[in-house]
C-alpha cells in the first residue's frame, strides 16, 4: 500500500530510504516518524512588517514565522515545536546597505 516499505527499501538503521522509522508511541501503538536530519534553508524576504529576524518575545519576527511554517509542513514535530534548541536551530542574517535594520 501507499507509504509501506519493501524489504529492499529498509536501511541498517531500522528506517527506510525515505528517512522514516517506525517507533512505539506512549500507548504502545506503532508510529512512523522521520529521522532528524540537518537541512539548510536559504530565504529572502521583504521585512517591512517584521520586527527583526531573531525571536524576541512579543515581537513579530521572521524566525517565528519560519518555525510555524516548518511545523505546519511537518518539518518540526509537535514535541520539538517552541524550543529551537531541541532542533539545533541556527541563523545568519544581514541587512543590505541603504535599508532600515
Amino acid at each position: 500500500g501507499i507509504g509501506e516499505t519493501t524489504p529492499s527499501q529498509q536501511t541498517s538503521a531500522g528506517g527506510n530510504e525515505n528517512g522514516k522509522q517506525e517507533v512505539e508511541g506512549g500507548d504502545g501503538e506503532k508510529i512512523n516518524k522521520f529521522k532528524k536530519r540537518k537541512v539548510v534553508v536559504y530565504t529572502g524576504y521583504y521585512g517591512a512588517r517584521y520586527q527583526g529576524m531573531q525571536r524576541n518575545p512579543g515581537a513579530y519576527t521572521i524566525e517565528d514565522v519560519l518555525e510555524n511554517a516548518m511545523h505546519k509542513a511537518g518539518g518540526i514535530s509537535s514535541d520539538n515545536f517552541g524550543d529551537l534548541g531541541k532542533i539545533s536551530w541556527a541563523r545568519a542574517a544581514r541587512t543590505d546597505k541603504g535599508v532600515s535594520a
